[in-house]
């Protein structure tokens, strides 16, 4: 449990992953969704929760290195450092974008988008900053 979160239960990881894997594929995405998409990225791989510990440190560089790969940021620059400037407000968005679906035009899973939006909006202002 991290936080009010429960994570999905082990034996589900292969199938959560096999659909992250599908609807984050970047050969699907234009660059300009996949910068969007990076946000999304970072709070579903928490979401799923695969390791057994120090999945923060390894989905923030994760998105750091998504980032790398699509030609945004050095090596010097890190959004690591803008989340821990707002480590408060960046652990309430992704405690929001864990909520369920708010109503029947809330996104299609059983998550809410508009958390999610909400977070990711938190997430590439941040990574401007």
């Amino acid at each position: 449990m991290v936080g009010r979160h429960l994570p999905p239960d082990a034996d589900d990881l292969p199938r959560f992953l096999a659909r992250f894997e599908e609807a984050y594929n970047p050969a699907r995405l234009n660059q300009m969704r996949r910068i969007e998409s990076v946000g999304a990225v970072h709070h579903r791989l928490l979401w799923i929760h695969p390791f057994l510990d120090g999945n923060g440190r390894v989905i923030r560089l994760m998105s750091h290195a998504l980032f790398k790969r699509l030609g945004i940021g050095t090596s010097l620059w890190s959004m690591s450092r803008g989340l821990a400037r707002d480590a408060q407000r960046y652990n309430a968005l992704l405690a929001v974008a864990d909520g369920p679906r708010r109503r029947d035009r809330d996104g299609r899973g059983a998550l809410t988008q508009a958390g999610l939006v909400e977070f990711c909006d938190f997430f590439l202002r941040t990574c401007v900053d």
